[in-house]
């Protein structure tokens, strides 16, 4: 009697793991890429609080204003990360940052990946998520965990 399994078994055995693999990788991948939204949600706290505590050391009440228009900067304030201070903005591999003083609020755009053109903006309380008019589909706010912007 001959040892070993038939080719009717390993068949199937490749039709389950190819069912499991076409179920586990998007999963994985819609994972990934949630997480790296983790980022967000350190860094813009962090960059408001910074601007925050320049606009108090200024004697602002408002961040437009004339005098801390100048003062409040990307490169004036002292958040400690990896990412890159480039001019007006902070760029990380995945996001770009930056400062809007009208509305008081800190902003991150995606750059890349499933949710290219992206934008988180920070308040001071709320994050809200901002998807491309062209490339709408809601997900942001449901799939990210974000408010959804009005």
């Amino acid at each position: 009697m001959c040892k070993g399994f038939t080719l009717i078994e390993i068949l199937a055995v490749v039709l389950i793991v190819a069912i499991l693999t076409s179920v586990a990788v998007p999963q994985y991948r819609s994972s990934l890429e949630r997480s790296k939204f983790t980022e967000v949600r350190q860094m813009l706290p962090a960059i408001y609080d910074a601007s925050e505590r320049l606009a108090v050391e200024n004697l602002c009440e408002n961040w437009n204003t004339s005098n801390c228009r100048n003062k409040i900067k990307i490169e004036a304030l002292d958040v400690d990360s990896k990412i890159k201070k480039d001019g007006l903005q902070y760029r990380s591999k995945n996001f770009t940052y930056s400062i809007d003083l009208r509305a008081q609020q800190v902003t991150a755009v995606r750059s890349g990946g499933r949710w290219n053109g992206v934008r988180i903006i920070y308040d001071g309380d709320t994050f809200i998520c901002r998807e491309p008019a062209d490339n709408y589909t809601g997900a942001c706010a449901r799939q990210l965990g974000f408010t959804e912007a009005d």
